[in-house]
Order: C-alpha cells, then sequence, then structure tokens
C-alpha cells in the first residue's frame, strides 16, 4: 500500500509543471538600448521604441499583436496582447514575458521567454536579433503592421 502511495505521489507531482524562473537583469550593455526593428524567427519583424525605462513594440506574426513594458539594466519585463482576428474566429489572448539584451561579437541579441497571463515564462522562447534603427515610416501600432506585413 505504500508503494503504491509513493508511485501515485510522485506521478501527481511530475505532472506539476512549474515555469522557469525569469533570470536575473544584468547591466545594459554600452551604448545600447531596445529601440529598433528586430527580427525574430518567432515573431518576424518587432518595431520596438524605448523612451526613457518604457518600451513599445509591434510586431508582424499572425495579424500582428503588440508589447509594452519596463526596463531595468538589460531586463525588458512587459504584457503582450494579441488582438485576435474574429474572421478567423480566433479570441484575442495576453500574457506576459521577459528579453534581455545581449551583445555576441558584432550582434545585438534579444533573448528571452513568454507565458500566457501573469506568468512570464512556459509559453515559449522569443528571440530576435538587432537589424537596424526605426525609420520614421515604421509601424507603431498593429494596423499600421498589418498594412505592411
Amino acid at each position: 500500500m505504500f508503494v503504491v502511495f509513493i508511485a501515485v505521489t510522485s506521478l501527481v507531482l511530475g505532472a506539476c509543471k512549474t515555469n522557469p524562473p525569469v533570470p536575473t537583469a544584468r547591466d545594459m550593455p554600452a551604448g545600447k538600448n531596445f529601440s529598433g526593428l528586430w527580427y525574430s524567427p518567432h515573431y518576424e519583424h518587432m518595431y520596438v521604441t524605448q523612451v526613457g525605462d518604457t518600451v513599445r513594440g509591434v510586431y508582424a506574426y499572425n495579424n500582428g499583436g503588440e508589447f509594452q513594458g519596463t526596463v531595468n539594466g538589460n531586463m525588458l519585463t512587459f504584457r503582450w496582447i494579441d488582438p485576435g482576428n474574429r474572421q478567423n474566429a480566433r479570441r484575442p489572448i495576453e500574457g506576459h514575458g521577459y528579453l534581455q539584451l545581449f551583445v555576441e561579437g558584432d550582434r545585438t541579441l534579444l533573448k528571452g521567454a513568454w507565458g500566457y497571463d501573469d506568468a512570464k515564462t512556459g509559453g515559449g522562447p522569443w528571440e530576435a536579433e538587432y537589424v537596424r534603427p526605426l525609420e520614421s515610416e515604421d509601424p507603431q501600432t498593429i494596423e499600421q503592421i498589418k498594412a505592411v506585413h
């Protein structure tokens, strides 16, 4: 009986998934910030603006989405929103996430994760590479990004 209890307890506890922790922020690399056009294999083109410690961005993936958050060191913690698509019967979804900015050689990279609702992890990776500074005609809203992509 005790062996059965241990086996069942192990199965139940093993099935309880905990999301990985968010890493600790580091110093921002010299001369860098989150502003610019980034390309993500997960979310395609990301147009990001940083003013002070506030960041706002839009991304092209799946009819567009947006995120907004706060910077601490090289770490951006944010809330994201995918507005859904009524024509495709896809409801809006939202969550949170984090991105850390790193310099590796001559590349500037974002590495992080996203989660649903209040979780910052558990949904999947969120990574991107810096492409160029923003230009005045770059999209800044979901409507604008839908027109371009």
